[in-house]
């Protein structure tokens, strides 16, 4: 399978963050997934980038339920993997759920655990990492890297008061 070139061309720096240039990320060589893995896997992804969008705009009150759609879709995704991808996939339910209301800190910290799940599991999984960008925020407090399908920056850590904040980095945890 070959690997994704998931790289931003512009890194960008605003209000005292630096950017770090975009570079390739490869995962290490698996089994491919099943379709079914795939898809119920993508619909777990669709929901990870909502709840990243909604943060990114400050509008942290669906966290806990966008949490709780990744978590059933990567639940039902890992039931039908084995190996690293069930781990993988169980990983990434279990920081979803850790996800509830809270202070905005919080809510994006936990985020944050969820990102490195997120980001482990793409790094490893070029199939399901095809289309997406991962950035980086070196003011974040907590895991400081996050994927999301458009090359733009759109900081979930940081929200409207510094959106543009980081760069494009390596999809690796």
């Amino acid at each position: 399978m070959k690997n994704f070139v998931l790289a931003a061309v512009v890194a960008v720096t605003l209000g005292g963050c630096s950017a770090k240039p975009a570079s390739a990320g490869s995962g290490a060589k698996q089994a491919p997934l099943t379709a079914a893995t795939i898809a119920k896997a993508e619909a777990a992804l669709s929901s990870y980038e909502a709840l990243r969008a909604q943060l990114a705009d400050d509008k942290l009150t669906s966290a806990p339920g966008l949490a709780a759609h990744i978590a059933k879709h990567a639940k039902a995704a890992a039931q039908n993997a084995s190996g690293s991808p069930k781990a993988q996939l169980s990983a990434v339910a279990k920081a979803a759920l850790a996800i509830r209301a809270g202070t905005p800190n919080a809510v994006r910290k936990a985020f944050g655990e969820l990102s490195r799940t997120v980001v482990t599991m793409l790094a490893a999984q070029p199939a399901l990492a095809k289309g997406r960008y991962a950035f980086i925020c070196p003011m974040a407090q907590g895991y400081q890297k996050w994927v999301q399908t458009s090359a733009k920056i759109e900081n979930p850590y940081m929200g409207h008061s510094m959106l543009r904040c980081g760069g494009a980095t390596k999809l690796t945890p």
